[in-house]
């Protein structure tokens, strides 16, 4: 009991520092944020299109009061808009939980065995077949899902005549009186359907004239006849194909525990074995089982989407929020250039430098007109995303074609001008696999930076509908341009 495993140990003779605040928060709002002047409390983040207009096609009745689809507020890209909130930056005086450092244990012995003595029942022998006592039975380890198998008469040889003629007397004799003692297999029953069904009808044309009085028009008893004729007639089909299924399998031989095709192989073989005369010194031969097995073939899944994925369309100007670079006429006039600013048109405006790399904080606020793989049930939404190795999704929610989610994720962008993120729509299924409902792709390098948007992407479905398949998502990166 005094044995110990652990090789490291807490210092006890380390003590917690005085200026150790184990309740400092990890992240603490930034000093340096300010809200802007300009920024626009009351102003909502996406209105409605002002370029939209209701189609042609809009049924009120069958589609709902039509409105206009929601694009981001241009004001928002402009001033900035909604609830503010104050950026956080990590807390320089975090430390979290104090932990006394390990050092080694001075009693650790290292991990503990028993140690091992000489075996009182080892052997080891270099003659077995002189050395070892004869075997008197034999042991199978087996496992089988029929309890009718047996087994019995086991050859133990090197010599493949030997164990032929051993099974000719023993499991040929056997086989052959089990073979006369089965029981023959019944006939098959036939039925005669266009007899049967002459022979009911004549019954039914009895039973009618008993049940119908006399003085009834002949037109009303054709009429009824006719009404109860044709229910019967659509079960007709289905026995003509069950009897021929009948006949079919009457003509088919009944198989046995030993098909015709094997006692016939053996029956062949057994005349080979007699023609052939059996040498004098016959050669030891060792019979080994075969180790080949079939490879069965391999099905590499299929895309559920089917083809290339194509971008969602997102909705407003990719442009909004981007003011063009003027001229200083400060500037200008210090390098000895005229002092009147230029014509607009001939002032050469710069790109603003464009920042490729950062981090992209998202939100999944909703779906709106989700449709599903099930024509008569609400689909049980979530979404997927993906950028390179960097995957997650949201929580399902149930039964629901508009569902709200509001879960925000972070993602690492290594370059915006090429990486994509892409969203999938799935459907939840119980006992199968996942079905795709839609997909969308987001472009990274229409982003501005430090700039909070909300766009609604539309997802392009694999199945068509009136309304199509929109979510809104709010984005902020700290890359793009400027």
């Amino acid at each position: 009991d005094s044995w110990l495993d652990d090789e490291f140990m807490p210092d006890p003779e380390a003590t917690k520092p005085d200026d150790w605040d184990e309740d400092a928060p990890e992240r603490i709002l930034d000093p340096n944020d300010v809200k802007p002047d300009s920024w626009l409390d009351d102003e909502p983040m996406t209105v409605p299109d002002p370029e939209s207009i209701k189609p042609e096609d809009w049924d009120d009745e069958e589609d709902g009061d039509w409105e206009a689809p929601q694009v981001p507020n241009p004001k928002c890209a402009k001033f900035g808009c909604g609830n503010w909130v104050q950026r956080t930056i990590s807390n320089p005086a975090y430390k979290g939980i104090w932990k006394p450092p390990q050092i080694k244990n001075p009693a650790y012995k290292g991990v503990w065995a028993p140690r091992k003595i000489p075996n009182p029942g080892y052997f080891e022998t270099c003659n077995p077949n002189t050395d070892m006592p004869k075997l008197g039975a034999v042991a199978l380890d087996l496992w089988s899902m029929d309890s009718h198998i047996t087994f019995d008469n086991f050859f133990i040889g090197y010599d493949v005549d030997e164990a032929k003629e051993f099974r000719k007397q023993t499991w040929k004799i056997k086989y052959q009186i089990e073979k006369a003692q089965m029981p023959e297999p019944p006939a098959a029953k036939t039925t005669d359907v266009v007899s049967d069904m002459l022979s009911a009808f004549k019954e039914f044309v009895a039973y009618i004239k008993e049940i119908i009085p006399a003085g009834v028009p002949l037109s009303l008893v054709a009429t009824i006849v006719a009404v109860l004729v044709s229910i019967p007639c659509f079960g007709c089909f289905y026995m003509c194909q069950r009897v021929t299924t009948l006949k079919e399998e009457s003509e088919e031989p009944i198989e046995t525990e030993q098909s015709n095709e094997d006692e016939k192989a053996d029956e062949e073989e057994d005349e080979e074995d007699e023609e052939q005369p059996k040498e004098e010194e016959p050669k030891q031969q060792t019979i080994e089982p075969s180790t080949e097995e079939e490879e069965e073939p391999t099905t590499r899944p299929r895309n559920e989407a089917g083809e290339e994925q194509i971008m969602g369309k997102v909705n407003g100007d990719d442009k909004a929020g981007v003011k063009p670079a003027t001229p200083d006429p400060e500037a200008a006039s210090e390098h000895g250039e005229d002092e009147n600013p230029t014509e607009p048109d001939e002032v050469e405006e710069k790109e603003p430098p464009f920042i490729a790399s950062g981090e992209l904080s998202f939100t999944i606020v909703s779906v709106k007109d989700a449709g599903g793989s099930d024509l008569f049930s609400k689909p049980d939404l979530y979404i997927k995303y993906a950028i390179g190795d960097q995957k997650g999704r949201t929580k399902t929610v149930k039964s629901n074609r508009n569902p709200t989610y509001n879960q925000e994720f972070s993602i690492t962008v290594n370059d915006a001008n090429t990486e994509k993120l892409e969203f999938v729509g799935m459907e939840d299924d119980f006992l199968t696999k996942d079905d795709v409902i839609g997909h969308a792709i987001l472009e990274l390098n229409t982003l501005q930076k430090d700039q909070e948007v909300t766009q609604e992407m539309t997802f392009v479905t694999k199945k068509k509908s009136k309304k199509p398949m929109i979510m809104t998502i709010k984005l902020k990166p700290t890359f793009g341009k400027q």
